[in-house]
């Protein structure tokens, strides 16, 4: 299951087994909490650490690198909305209104829906690819297929390297695309269209604009919202998201 890296997080700063590793824990989340985020120079400042020191405790405690760990734990953070809104931001609300029209907007993509239903359906294997703001959702859908079918899903983006250039056309391939930090994820759809490979999208309208087009591929937009507040935005994502999946899921 997607696990939290803050649960992670104080889970080691709470254990003390190694002083080092809670050490930096604490330090790491500490200034989260103020919305701070330390790059790897200024933690290992503030720890008293190398920075491949960083490496190595973040691979202890289940990660690649550190640049995971603070992907990961700005994407958390923006998402489940830790921090107080800014004073600015305290007025501004989502209507009812604003629902619909997102609903609307999804529902008026319906038969894409079915489309990728269709094609996941035909498919003996299933590959899933996520940004890190919506892992949660592509965990959820390998947890709700895994008895139907093979499915492939990492919550760990090094990972899908492993199998990318293994994919065929033989294959669905299912990509969820949003928020922030996805250059490996295009990465990885870049060598898909190298090998010819189609995929289907459901992603944000900024981030799908960045596709090689390919009317082999279905693509299904969850466009933005012009609410300012980049946390209500990111809840707003995962809504558009969670009902989009919710609609696919029913028709497997």
């Amino acid at each position: 299951m997607f696990q939290s890296i803050r649960e992670v997080l104080k889970n080691v700063a709470a254990s003390k087994v190694n002083k080092v590793d809670a050490n930096l824990a604490e330090i790491i989340i500490r200034n989260a909490d103020q919305n701070i985020f330390l790059r790897s120079k200024e933690l290992a400042a503030k720890a008293f650490v190398s920075e491949s020191s960083l490496t190595a405790f973040s691979k202890r405690i289940g990660y690649e690198g550190y640049r995971e760990v603070y992907i990961r734990l700005m994407v958390e953070s923006e998402y489940y909305n830790y921090f107080t809104n800014n004073e600015s931001n305290k007025n501004e609300v989502v209507s009812k209104f604003d629902h619909n029209t997102f609903i609307d907007e999804i529902d008026a993509q319906f038969d894409k829906i079915q489309k990728i239903a269709c094609n996941i359906k035909s498919k003996d294997k299933l590959f899933i690819l996520s940004s890190y703001e919506v892992m949660h959702h592509g965990q959820l859908v390998a947890n709700a297929l895994w008895e139907d079918k093979q499915v492939y899903f990492s919550a760990n983006r090094k990972t899908d390297r492993n199998f990318i250039n293994k994919i065929t056309n033989q294959d669905e391939v299912l990509v969820l695309l949003v928020g922030l930090d996805n250059g490996e994820l295009f990465e990885n759809l870049k060598t898909l269209d190298l090998n010819n490979i189609n995929y289907d999208v459901i992603g944000s309208s900024s981030q799908t604009s960045k596709l090689i087009p390919n009317q082999d591929n279905t693509v299904l937009f969850l466009n933005k919202t012009v609410i300012s507040n980049k946390k209500t935005r990111a809840l707003i994502r995962n809504g558009q998201m969670n009902y989009t999946l919710t609609h696919l899921i029913s028709l497997l």
